[in-house]
């Protein structure tokens, strides 16, 4: 499994679909129209409990052909066979060592969290396939303690570590450019890739702009 350092990484949050009564459905065909910039979508929520999670996980691989990462609920991931995990840096810490074991050992795609370039130079690349790296900017869907970080510290960032890198937090459609410009990355959000009106106009003026690059 190979993840890819470009693209897209939507999430599909179920709280802010149901917050927003937003078509998980609809969402996924939408994901699916943009094949050469989304491979892959994280799947998230702070309320569901294991059991909820993993029905859900069952439905929605049914209804897409997208890889789906399972974020927090890593014994779910190991247990369907889900493509990837994701797990933040707070909690991965507090796992004990058999625990930790058994992510090292699974054969899919892992992902954690990273706050500032101290975690960066601290983080396990054997074990980590990418690592998320905010909040770039203040989120409006996500609550989080830890200080936005700018697009300046993610140029030095992408440019510093080899790493792939997930610019996350506060990204909408007028700072979206702001992060691509920094260098290779795959921003993820929320809010603005849920958005059916935007994210369109968003996917096809990136793939344009990615074709413009790569052919220089």
């Amino acid at each position: 499994m190979v993840w890819k350092k470009i693209g897209l990484y939507p999430i599909l949050d179920l709280d802010f679909c149901k917050r927003n009564s937003l078509s998980i459905q609809n969402l996924l065909r939408m994901w699916e129209d943009y094949p050469s910039i989304i491979d892959s979508i994280q799947l998230r929520s702070k309320t569901l409990s294991l059991k909820e999670i993993e029905r859900k996980y069952t439905e929605i691989s049914k209804l897409t052909s997208l890889n789906i990462v399972i974020n927090d609920y890593w014994e779910v991931a190991l247990e369907v066979g889900a493509y990837g995990l994701h797990l933040g840096k707070e909690d991965y810490l507090g796992l004990n060592e058999k625990q930790k074991e058994k992510i090292a050992s699974a054969q899919m795609i892992k992902g954690t969290s990273s706050h500032s370039l101290e975690d960066l130079q601290n983080l396990d690349t054997q074990l980590w396939n990418y690592t998320g790296f905010g909040p770039i900017f203040q989120s409006g869907t996500k609550k989080t303690s830890y200080s936005t970080l700018g697009t300046s510290i993610l140029r030095e960032v992408l440019t510093r570590f080899s790493i792939p890198i997930v610019p996350i937090g506060g990204i909408n459609s007028i700072n979206f450019w702001s992060v691509v410009y920094m260098g290779e990355c795959k921003p993820a959000s929320i809010s603005l890739f849920s958005d059916e009106l935007l994210f369109p106009l968003i996917a096809k003026e990136y793939i344009q702009k990615l074709h413009l690059t790569r052919n220089l």
